[in-house]
């Protein structure tokens, strides 16, 4: 410890020493801050997107369900013929959501509805679409499957 006390300017050197170490552990920690704030970011801006997304398949169920009595009379008319029936009603489906097939949420996010893909079989009748949620310069695509029973009557 004598050899300290003698020693000039050592204070000094050590002072400096332990204010680098601890300019190195608050960068450290800062850089780690940003980086932790910018990934947040990044995710409530992909989650909005989602979620908006999801408005869209939930927009379109809700218009469907709205619209029911005209998808059952097309039903009923064209049951006979599945390739018919199929193409009636992506026919009026696309026709449905083809003006308004991007609603706006407002002046940087809104919902595409993509174009509507009906199959069939003897009983059931398949609608494919998907709705893209967008969000400033991110977008994400939900795909969704929509099913209707088809009773046949006689």
């Amino acid at each position: 410890m004598n050899n300290w006390k003698q020693e000039k300017g050592a204070a000094l050197i050590l002072s400096l020493f332990i204010i680098t170490l601890f300019l190195l552990f608050f960068l450290t920690l800062s850089t780690q801050l940003i980086n932790t704030n910018k990934q947040v970011n990044q995710m409530d801006v992909r989650l909005d997107a989602q979620l908006i997304a999801e408005m869209g398949t939930t927009y379109v169920q809700q218009q469907t369900k709205e619209k029911q009595s005209e998808l059952e009379q097309i039903i009923n008319t064209n049951y006979s013929d599945l390739e018919i029936l199929e193409q009636e009603i992506e026919d009026v489906m696309n026709t449905w959501f083809n003006d308004s097939s991007t609603k706006r949420i407002d002046s940087t996010r809104y919902f595409f509805i993509s174009k509507m893909n009906a199959t069939s079989t003897e009983n059931l009748i398949r609608i494919e679409y998907s709705s893209t949620g967008y969000n400033d310069t991110t977008n994400v695509k939900v795909d969704e499957v929509m099913e209707f029973t088809l009773n046949k009557q006689e």
